[in-house]
């Protein structure tokens, strides 16, 4: 049985300045066929590090610089592994792990970053993973998984940022990626089931994205840059897929909710201020596989309104045009409607409203407003 303990509280100095008050504390308790290994290295002021490990082969490692740094581990059971390093100033990192094989991680850099990392596993499990970076300025993750074979990583640089992971079940992945030197980006993801993927990339802007995830092997993707975008994707049921892309728009508004098998959504959001709203889900036993695909692309002012509810029902919308005010609501019930619309122009204003009840009804309409010719 293998017990190692190196702590180090050295008082290092960078040019005159000292760094000083440190407090260490360590308890192992061993087990079968393994041993524990505590590694600290720490230097100054106010910072701390409290080491649990209670079972097999657990192994934490704690890396503090400068400020009040704050680092707390606790391993309970057969094959744990926890890194924790930090940097500057006002930093708290916390880290539990109770079932079999998860690993952790924890790297936070300058000003002032906190991150909460609980992982459980029950019995006859490989883990759960769980990695988080944080780079600069003020950045907040939480993450909490139970269950196996789970895996977050959550990646966030520059200005404000805020990050919160529930997964619950097997083989649950989520990864969120926030960064921008200008701007707050914030990002929710609850997975619950078996073998859901959620992927989150939000740069530069102000940015919320919502995702929720109730079933098996439901997969969302959310891409926000620049402007001032908003995405909330629910998805309930098994093998729904929600895509959207939200890039330099003034103010972008994506919603999805989808209920049911194999429901596909996607949402591409450009510029102007464009509002999107999808809903499709099952009617009774039909419930599977409606698709709807919504473009807005410029325009002064785009909304569009989706409902569809049975089975196979397919929607295209396409709204466009520099200073036009797109509208389009569509209704679809039953099973195998199918609807396409384009409305485009220059100036002016397009309004749809299709409504198709029943199977095999099919709309197609293209609408182009008024436009001006300079003289």
């Amino acid at each position: 049985m293998i017990k190692k303990v190196v702590l180090s509280a050295a008082a290092l100095v960078f040019g005159t300045v000292a760094f000083a008050q440190v407090s260490n504390n360590v308890n192992q308790t061993g087990g079968l066929f393994g041993g524990n290994d505590a590694d600290a290295l720490q230097a100054g002021n106010a910072i701390q590090s409290d080491i649990d490990q209670t079972g097999s082969a657990n192994v934490a490692y704690i890396s503090q610089v400068g400020d009040l740094l704050t680092s707390d581990v606790d391993q309970i059971g057969y094959k744990n592994d926890a890194d924790a390093i930090q940097t500057g100033f006002n930093q708290y990192s916390k880290i539990d792990q109770d079932g079999f094989t998860n690993h952790g991680h924890n790297v936070q850099s300058g000003r002032g970053h906190q991150s909460y990392i609980t992982q459980v596993s029950p019995a006859f499990s490989d883990g759960n993973d769980a990695h988080t970076t944080q780079e600069g300025i003020r950045s907040y993750s939480e993450v909490y998984q139970s269950g196996r074979e789970n895996n977050s990583d959550v990646l966030q640089t520059g200005r404000t940022h805020e990050s919160y992971v529930v997964q619950l079940g097997r083989n649950n992945d989520s990864d969120v990626n926030q960064s921008g030197l200008v701007g707050d980006n914030l990002s929710y993801v609850w997975q619950y089931g078996r073998h859901n993927m959620s992927d989150v990339d939000q740069g530069r802007g102000f940015n919320w994205s919502s995702v929720e995830q109730d079933g098996n092997y439901n997969a969302s993707t959310v891409d926000q840059a620049r402007g001032i975008n908003i995405s909330d994707v629910r998805q309930v049921g098994n093998g729904n897929t929600s895509t959207v892309n939200q890039r330099r728009g003034f103010i972008n508004n994506s919603d999805v909710n989808q209920f049911g098998n194999g429901n596909t959504s996607t949402n591409i959001q450009r510029r102007g201020n464009n509002e999107s709203y999808v809903y499709q889900r099952n009617h009774g036993s039909v419930a599977d596989g409606n698709t709807s695909t919504v473009t807005q692309l410029r325009g002064n002012n785009n909304v569009s309104e989706v409902f569809q509810i049975g089975e196979n029902n397919t929607n295209s919308v396409l709204q466009e045009g520099p200073w036009v005010d797109n509208f389009s609501s569509i209704v679809q019930f039953g099973a195998n409607n199918s609807n396409m619309l384009h409305q485009s122009g220059t100036f002016g204003s397009n309004s749809n409203i299709v409504t198709q009840i029943g199977s095999g009804n099919m709309s197609t309409a293209t609408q182009v407003s008024g436009s001006y010719i300079f003289p």
